[in-house]
């Protein structure tokens, strides 16, 4: 797997009604294809431009504020630029569904974000791995952006 610092990360922003503080930072919890928890940054205008084109949520009251990448400077991201990237990710930490057989094929290849979290920083899906990974099985159909998910500071990861 590709592994950059956060350092290596594009310009990032983080868009809410709210400041960004590290206390809004919940713990990763698996969900469907984005987990719970964690914080989402994009490139500028990216996440307020899929909104306002999408009529998506209350973005008129959203503000852009510019992520310190120092910050992030000693965090590890996984970097999701292509599908066989995903594979990749995927055939190291894939979540253990067991669903019923009639399911297993609409939910291919989720992510174990509670894994990824234990021994990673966060993932960086870029505008090109976004793309790649949007309508494939498995895929990442719904991040819709170019986008870092970080799981937060990286006190007692491996």
């Amino acid at each position: 797997m590709k592994i950059v610092t956060g350092l290596d990360l594009p310009d990032l922003t983080f868009a809410h009604e709210d400041q960004f503080t590290l206390l809004r930072i919940q713990p990763i919890g698996n969900s469907f294809v984005k987990p719970e928890g964690g914080v989402w940054f994009s490139p500028p205008g990216t996440w307020l431009g899929w909104c306002r084109d999408e009529d998506w949520g209350d973005w008129e009251r959203k503000v852009e504020q510019p992520v310190d990448r120092r910050l992030l400077a000693d965090q590890r991201f996984i970097v999701i630029d292509t599908f066989e990237d995903l594979e990749e990710l995927l055939a190291d930490y894939e979540l253990e569904q067991n669903l019923p057989p009639d399911l297993e094929f609409t939910l291919p290849g989720l992510p174990d974000f509670e894994a990824l979290a234990r021994v990673y920083d966060g993932i960086y899906l870029t505008e090109a791995g976004q793309w790649r990974t949007r309508t494939t099985r498995p895929s990442l159909y719904g991040w819709d952006i170019e986008s870092v998910l970080w799981f937060g500071p990286s006190e007692g990861r491996s």
